[in-house]
Parts: structure tokens; sequence; C-alpha cells
């Protein structure tokens, strides 16, 4: 169906892109099967679009100057993004502040 609207499939490849972009963090960090997971990070990119969106642009340019400009290859320019995807999860909900003393003693 939209085979011959390339522009329109792209859009709709952002959208859901855009609507899930929490979706990983929230299966490995909060622990939540995938369809809760997909739904509240649709409710987490509605609370904060703007944010989303200028920090994936971020971190694309990043890794594209790391691949065209500095020549570093994709293996070192990748986690770049991926780092950007953790800072905005570990702003929009945050970890749990725990550190290994606390924990001692407790079974």
């Amino acid at each position: 169906m939209l085979i011959n609207f390339p522009i329109i499939g792209g859009l709709v490849q952002i959208i859901v892109m855009l609507f899930t972009f929490y979706s990983i963090p929230l299966i490995v960090f909060a622990d939540q099967n995938y369809m809760d997971a997909i739904t509240k990070s649709a409710l987490l990119f509605l609370k904060q679009p703007f944010v989303i969106i200028v920090s994936i642009i971020i971190g694309i340019l990043g890794s594209l100057i790391g691949i065209i400009v500095l020549c570093i290859g994709i293996f070192f320019t990748v986690p770049f993004y991926f780092s950007i995807n953790y800072a905005v999860y570990n702003e929009a909900i945050g970890f749990e502040k725990t550190s290994p003393i606390d924990e001692i003693g407790i079974e």
C-alpha cells in the first residue's frame, strides 16, 4: 500500500520509531513485558516529544560525524547513539540510587 509513496512510508516509520523510543530501555531496566513497554513508551514520548527528537538528531549527527568525518568506523560510533538513548531515559525516568554498601546484609 505504501510502496508507491516513499515519503509517507518514511514518515510512518519515523513516527513508529519515536513512539517506541523508550521500549528497549523499559524492557531492560524496568523489567516490563513488550506490550507494556510499547504503551508506556508512547506515553513517555508524548510527555517530552521535543527533547526526544532533538536528542535523536544530536545522536545521529554525532554518529555521522564519527563515521564520515573522523573515519573511526561504525563499531565506535553506534554506541554514541545508544548512550544518547540511555541519557534521555535516565533524565525522563531515572534509576534507583542504590549502592553496593546498602545491599550488604540483605538476603
